[in-house]
């Protein structure tokens, strides 16, 4: 792994806005505002947190790593749902409210940081996608708290709610 934050100075706004929404997401696993670090400590800090959970299960036999799905459920339905027209971090921002509204959390950090808007895709499409993640029909990475994440089962009328409200009418 090599960190060379004069690399990200060279990208497109759009692809920024789309990494911060990783960073966002390991934000709010580690419960910490790892968005608010200067450049070259944030970027060390996620690196340190996802390098901890994938050393922690590095084989995905624990469970362990799952955690780090946060938003990417909805993000991969939406993916799918839009024809791939939707870039992933910007998929990861909406599917990060998404989990932030399911587990009862403000979403300030989300809209502050990420603002994201709801994204043109077929519902229907999106829908079917979510029903194939790879955790299993209704299983989704929500928080307890900043810093505690849970993987848990949602029922589907609160999982397809969640899901159109991302969805552009």
């Amino acid at each position: 792994v090599s960190i060379h934050p004069d690399f990200l100075s060279t990208l497109p706004e759009k692809e920024r806005r789309g990494g911060m929404a990783e960073v966002v997401k390991t934000g709010l696993l580690a419960g910490r505002e790892l968005w608010s670090l200067p450049e070259e400590e944030m970027i060390r800090a996620c690196a340190a947190y996802k390098a901890g959970v994938v050393l922690a299960d590095p084989y995905e036999t624990e469970g362990r790593r799952a955690v780090l799905n946060l938003g990417h459920t909805f993000a991969h339905a939406l993916e799918a749902g839009s024809g791939y027209r939707v870039a992933h971090g910007e998929a990861v921002a909406l599917g990060l409210l998404a989990a932030l509204r399911l587990s009862g959390l403000p979403t300030d950090a989300v809209e502050e940081v990420l603002r994201p808007e709801p994204v043109a895709a077929d519902l229907d499409a999106a829908w079917a996608a979510l029903g194939r993640d790879k955790k299993g029909p209704g299983v989704f990475v929500l928080l307890d708290a900043p810093g505690k994440p849970v993987v848990t089962t949602v029922p589907d009328e609160d999982a397809r709610a969640a899901l159109a409200a991302l969805v552009r009418q």
